[in-house]
């Protein structure tokens, strides 16, 4: 729990403090008194902190009222939201109760004691209510129009403090704008967006960036363009899927993207060029010179790192078998002068199976499909499983020069149902958690 301690008590008040505190554990039980209640101070329960002031504290915070006449209290608030008062928590001199959890329709930073003539008694003492805190987005690369969805909590609009949502070019949206608002979910409608970065989110009790990047240009790998990333994959088998802007039914978001497609695809294994995509650094045989992909990202922390991309899989060619492996290499698993094809086994990676236990109803069981770009991400400690889901040892940053994506025994066989999946990758990435 958070407190703002204001100053530490004498020696003598903490004697004081330790000896009422005592005295309050002992308590089994009181009868109210007459007159009105007097609180000295507020102090937090545990004994090492005994003697600190207490001027606020957050949300569910236990805390020791030290004062006298307490018995004298029928009806405890802050702001006005009620406490628990427990009798065994009672004595004439201590009330230890817990800070209410909701938020107050009318903030006083005060709390109120009520007696049992009606008598109300007031005490400065503040409840601090936290800043927005920002979880996730549906989608990190929105296209004007589409309906975005930010979760968290304490998003708060207040009629003197209204909340705003802040884009990366500074628009500014209010609750107005808003298709839906909790206080743990804001959905809106994209509007024209001019810039790339995080999201800013702010009420009356502070405002908060997003960890997630909108339009996000860190750490970038793969654009499939050339503008931010490498365009294309590198490897010496023309096999692999496509890079398009053009399939039917999914709109590109900023250019060219990763199309992997099969028909038939099953739990026996059948190699599929469609359903692979390489890249390896170094000379190409034409003398091309092609770079590290730990040259483009930051690798220092890398158990704070997570791979993301966009992804669409349209309803009509549902993905329901296989994982998709994401396995990162170096020139001691293969290279232009290490040329085969063993690496792909027996080297930990990632893996995204997002059908796997995924059940509509009885007639749609494994059936993964997004009709939208969405945003996925794995974490970089993910990057520990082989082929065939045992655990290795977790993938360190001197193993990512290169990267294979395929879909091919990536489950265990027997597991879901032959599909003719269609699934559009686009701006893969490196960043922070």
């Amino acid at each position: 729990m958070k407190y703002r301690i204001e100053k530490t008590l004498g020696l003598a008040a903490v004697a004081m403090a330790s000896a009422l505190a005592l005295g309050s554990c002992e308590a089994e039980g009181y009868e109210v008194t007459g007159g009105v209640p007097t609180i000295h101070f507020v102090r937090p329960t545990a004994l090492e902190q005994a003697d600190s002031l207490l001027v606020s504290a957050d949300f569910g915070a236990t805390i020791c009222i030290v004062g006298e006449n307490l018995t004298s209290i029928v009806k405890l608030l802050f702001n006005d939201q009620p406490a628990d008062i427990r009798t065994p928590l009672i004595t004439n001199n201590t009330l230890i109760t817990t800070v209410p959890n909701e938020i107050p329709a009318v903030n006083t930073d005060k709390i109120y004691m009520i007696n049992a003539a009606g008598d109300t008694t007031s005490y400065d003492f503040a409840v601090n209510v936290p800043k927005p805190t920002i979880t996730s987005i549906n989608k990190e690369y929105p296209q004007t129009g589409d309906l975005v969805s930010i979760k968290g909590d304490w998003f708060l609009d207040m009629a003197d403090a209204p909340l705003t949502l802040t884009l990366p070019d500074g628009k500014v949206l209010k609750k107005a704008d808003f298709k839906e608002f909790t206080r743990f979910l804001i959905e809106f409608e994209m509007p024209e967006c001019n810039g790339n970065g995080p999201i800013t989110i702010a009420s009356q009790y502070g405002n908060t960036k997003s960890p997630f990047h909108l339009f996000d240009k860190r750490g970038m790998l793969f654009d499939f363009d050339g503008i931010d990333g490498l365009a294309t994959g590198n490897f010496w088998q023309p096999r692999t899927a496509d890079i398009i802007d053009n399939h039917s039914g999914i709109a590109p978001l900023d250019g060219k993207y990763l199309r992997f497609q099969a028909t038939g695809l099953g739990a026996q294994w059948d190699w599929k060029d469609e359903l692979t995509f390489t890249y390896v650094p170094g000379t190409d045989g034409d003398g091309n010179e092609w770079p590290e992909l730990t040259t483009m990202f930051d690798g220092s922390n890398l158990r704070g790192m997570q791979l993301k991309f966009e992804a669409y899989v349209p309803k009509d060619n549902f993905w329901s078998m296989c994982g998709m492996r994401f396995i990162f290499s170096n020139d001691d698993m293969v290279s232009w002068s290490n040329q085969h094809n063993q690496y792909y086994n027996g080297y930990s990676c990632g893996i995204w199976n997002p059908w796997q236990n995924l059940v509509q109803d009885e007639n749609h069981m494994y059936e993964y499909y997004t009709d939208q770009w969405v945003t996925i991400s794995i974490p970089m400690t993910e990057f520990r499983w082989k082929e065939d889901y045992s655990e290795l040892e977790t993938l360190q940053v001197n193993r990512m020069t290169g990267l294979t994506i395929f879909i091919n025994n990536g489950m265990p066989y027997g597991t879901g149902k032959v599909c003719d999946p269609v699934i559009a990758i686009d701006n893969i990435r490196i960043v922070p958690l």
